[in-house]
């Protein structure tokens, strides 16, 4: 007799928790590279939000030996010479709109969980970056991930408290695991002096292995992003910063949510917008829920599809929903993807940024206008240098 296999169900938690090498995750020195760049992306995007030129902060710092004796409940634990980790703490500032107290559970706590989903750009889109650091910090030595956050309520007021959570991921239920809840007010030393969010995090890594990555990282980060700011802490000279000032003082229009472009679309997100949708006919629903579509496209559209501009989207067959995307929006043409969804850094700040960094003799850029690809608008930017005294990096 065959025995009966036993089905199980697992959370995204559980998924990512065994499959970390697909986020960054494979290997100590790898690890520690990707958990600087996740924690430090989130903090571009928190402060590009708001429309605050970004200042960050990143202290990275190994952690002593009475601090891993401790953890370890070692009372005269010494750290081996030929250790093929470290025990590392990351910690990451920004200066953006913060997080309101109930959310940064959910936030840092749910993986799949986020404020990106939509049709911007953003550097993080599937609710995965923080969460995997923590992730991979509880495989690793288990310390509660923190987390302190004052919420900006406009561009000149902040809250009056700040936020202060510690919490792990509880990976079986893919929910928050509260260690510990405050809210700081008036003049507590952990109060933030203003708006942002501070986020930090233990692990075992390699920083001796990974340095040179991170510091290529952030050179080629104040390049992309010269209208911000970085300051790093690193244990080869914790009390000297490595300082890329800011070398304009524009930061790119904020992208605006817009609606799908039908190039590139296929039926799992024609799917998803009909399951959304409020209009009653199929020409207002390709109208409200695809960009480039007006009256006259449209029709046009239907017609090829042979679909009826009075049908409701939600009784499409399935033989009309692969016309419509094999056919209607194979055949027509459409204008080009709107670029407000788009930030793009712009000629200007491409140069800059190069000319800071690597002090070329010549500086050149070009960027194409925007395309579409699965129905997401995107925009091809490069920028070349070329000659001058800095020829190779300072680290």
């Amino acid at each position: 007799m065959i025995a009966r296999e036993k089905i199980i169900e697992r959370s995204a938690a559980e998924f990512f928790e065994a499959n970390k090498a697909i986020a960054g995750f494979d290997n100590p020195t790898r690890s520690t590279y990707t958990s600087v760049r996740e924690l430090v992306e989130n903090a571009l995007d928190a402060a590009e939000k708001g429309g605050f030129l970004p200042d960050i902060e990143v202290k990275i710092e190994l952690m002593s030996a009475e601090e891993i004796g401790e953890l370890m409940g070692i009372a005269d634990y010494q750290i081996a010479e030929d250790a093929s980790s470290e025990f590392i703490r990351l910690t990451v500032r920004d200066n953006g709109i913060g997080i309101r107290h109930s959310d940064i559970p959910k936030l840092f706590g749910r993986v799949l969980t986020g404020s990106n989903y939509g049709e911007r750009q953003s550097r993080g889109r599937f609710g995965l970056g923080a969460k995997m650091v923590l992730i991979y910090s509880q495989s690793t030595i288990r310390v509660p991930f923190e987390i302190k956050s004052r919420l900006a309520l406009s561009k000149k007021k902040v809250n009056d408290y700040t936020s202060h959570y510690k919490l792990f991921i509880d990976i079986v239920k893919n929910a928050p695991e509260i260690v510990e809840e405050k809210r700081y007010t008036g003049k507590s030393k952990h109060q933030l002096k203003t708006h942002g969010t501070e986020v930090s995090v233990c692990f075992a890594g390699t920083w001796s292995r990974s340095k040179r990555y991170i510091y290529e990282y952030f050179e080629e980060m104040a390049v992309i992003t010269p209208y911000a700011s970085f300051t790093i802490y690193t244990p080869d000279d914790p009390e000297t910063p490595i300082i890329h000032n800011r070398t304009v003082e524009v930061i790119p229009p904020p992208p605006i949510e817009m609606p799908l472009h039908p190039i590139g679309t296929d039926i799992n997100q024609l799917k998803s917008e009909i399951s959304r949708t409020k209009a009653k006919t199929m020409k207002e629903f390709l109208k409200t829920h695809f960009q480039r579509i007006g009256d006259k496209t449209a029709l046009e559209v239907l017609r090829i599809s042979k679909i009826s501009p009075s049908k409701n989207p939600i009784k499409l067959d399935e033989m009309e929903l692969r016309r419509l995307i094999h056919e209607g929006f194979t055949k027509v043409k459409f204008y080009p993807p709107d670029g407000k969804c788009l930030s793009p850094l712009g000629h200007e700040n491409l140069e800059a940024g190069l000319r800071d960094v690597y002090k070329p003799e010549f500086t050149c850029s070009e960027s194409r206008p925007p395309s579409s690809y699965s129905g997401h608008a995107f925009q091809v930017e490069v920028a070349i240098g070329y000659g001058g005294e800095n020829l190779s990096p300072p680290y």
